[in-house]
């Protein structure tokens, strides 16, 4: 745990030290934007078959434009994650298998670097990639029976990852619509004293002023 939190400190710290240069930059240089999602999330090193998950995200970001081609994008997100287990093994109160859901909420972090191409016209296709950190904000893990009900794990509060991805701006208004795929790599343990991590695949659209 401690390692997860020198990591939150360390994106923080960013972040800080970010938001001051930009204040400093013309207006001109800083874009503001709203986005939602969906995204379909499965748990890797899971001991047994796990399913993917299907969550939804939505947030605010400020994107700081150093040049046409390069610019540094905060972000900050509600999203949900999970995944689903089939006959999963209990001993307790009698031995059998159930069928259950992880579904983890987070306030997610993301700090990027955008490359976009250079081009003229109306879109604008870009690459992202960078990190980010999380806090867990509710977890439920959930039987999946007649009349479902949800029951206690120890998941981790925090989390940490990398994300990669690619999208398209276009031209709208007096700003831009885009959408964008993006893969997210969960490098925390999920559960604790568990080696499975979350990842996700998500699917976003949003608005720039």
């Amino acid at each position: 745990m401690q390692i997860f939190k020198i990591i939150i400190q360390a994106m923080l710290l960013s972040i800080i030290m970010v938001i001051p240069a930009m204040s400093q930059t013309p207006l001109a240089k800083i874009d503001l934007g709203i986005k939602a999602g969906a995204g379909i999330s499965s748990a890797a090193n899971f001991k047994g078959d796990a399913d993917s998950k299907t969550g939804y995200l939505a947030g605010l970001f400020m994107n700081y434009r150093e040049n046409q081609l390069f610019s540094l994008q905060l972000e900050l997100l509600y999203i949900i994650k999970g995944y689903k287990v089939n006959d999963a093994k209990v001993l307790k109160p009698q031995p059998d298998t159930i069928d259950f859901e992880a579904i983890f909420s987070y306030i997610e972090m993301p700090i990027l670097a955008r490359i976009t191409a250079p081009m003229t016209g109306k879109y604008f296709p870009y690459l992202t990639a960078g990190g980010f950190a999380a806090y867990q904000v509710d977890s439920r893990f959930r039987l999946v029976q007649k009349i479902p009900f949800d029951f206690d794990l120890p998941s981790n509060e925090v989390d940490f990852g990398i994300i990669v991805g690619a999208g398209v701006d276009i031209k709208a208004g007096e700003g831009k619509m885009f959408f964008e795929t993006r893969y997210d790599i969960s490098l925390a343990k999920t559960i604790k004293n568990e080696n499975h991590k979350l990842r996700l695949i998500s699917f976003q659209f949003g608005y720039i002023w």
